[in-house]
């Protein structure tokens, strides 16, 4: 079976009790349509267990790329003047 999920915000809990309920299993495919973080406290524990599934497939939802735009910055440092081009652009 095929399942979709959206806007999980690391609610891990009920993310669990839904693969519960729907029984899902090695035979089933989840696509994950981003948003898994931000929000939440059990992104970790969200982001372990898609790791440990290869039938999770995750897509990149507006939280993982505005987060993975922050990570580029902080990777370098963040100037003053980075922070206003990119407060611009937004």
């Amino acid at each position: 079976m095929t399942y979709v999920m959206s806007d999980l915000h690391g609610c891990y809990d009920k993310y669990a009790q839904m693969l519960e309920k729907i029984g899902f299993g090695e035979g089933d495919t989840l696509y994950i349509l981003g948003d898994v973080i931000d929000r939440g406290e059990g992104v970790i524990d969200i982001l372990l267990d898609m790791m440990e599934r290869k039938n999770v497939i995750p897509i990149i939802g507006n939280h993982e790329s505005l987060a993975l735009s922050s990570l580029k910055l902080l990777r370098n440092g963040v100037s003053e003047e980075e922070l206003r081009k990119k407060r611009a652009l937004l």
